[in-house]
């Protein structure tokens, strides 16, 4: 019997042809099992037997290969449970998505209140924007006003209109 410590056990015996040989080479080893589950078929095999050394070989594989189908087990038992964890996750992340899909059961009142607020809320919108858009339209004016104003300074008076020589220069007889 050997194992590396993991899930394979793997049990060797002589064969029987080789030691039939007398000439002095070493007797070759076969494989019986590979695998732990080869070996839980042949101590299944051999605990229906009635010889005593077979009683015991099954005994002491049971002993040690035990603790090594104990933690298989265990393994492929969280193995499952993590996977039906995930899949009932999955699930309930469906339901949920499929749940906020659905349009929802409301009363009048409370539709109403929502959809005044949603009016509220665009009639500000639309409030502060004309705001912006007069803001805008006055200092537009304010710049297009002090451009004349800075123009002016620089035309002679006497190619100013008569209104706006009022008080300044000198008057033309008429």
């Amino acid at each position: 019997f050997f194992h590396d410590g993991g899930v394979n056990a793997r049990i060797y015996r002589e064969d029987r042809h080789d030691m039939r040989k007398k000439d002095g080479t070493k007797p070759r080893w076969v494989t019986l099992c590979c695998s732990l589950e080869e070996t839980r078929d042949l101590i299944s095999l051999f605990s229906k037997s009635r010889n005593n050394k077979e009683k015991a070989l099954v005994e002491s594989l049971q002993e040690a290969i035990q603790p090594m189908i104990d933690a298989e087990e265990a393994k492929k038992r969280a193995a499952v449970r993590k996977e039906e964890r995930i899949k009932k996750q999955k699930e309930q992340a469906e339901q949920k998505a499929m749940y906020a899909a659905m349009p929802r059961k409301r009363s009048s009142r409370l539709e109403a209140q929502v959809e005044k607020k949603e009016e509220e809320k665009i009639q500000e919108i639309v409030k502060e924007e004309n705001a912006v858009e007069e803001q805008m339209k006055k200092n537009a004016e304010l710049a297009a006003e002090a451009e004349a104003r800075r123009l002016q300074e620089f035309i002679p008076d006497r190619f100013r209109a008569p209104a706006e020589t009022s008080g300044r220069g000198r008057k033309r007889d008429e």
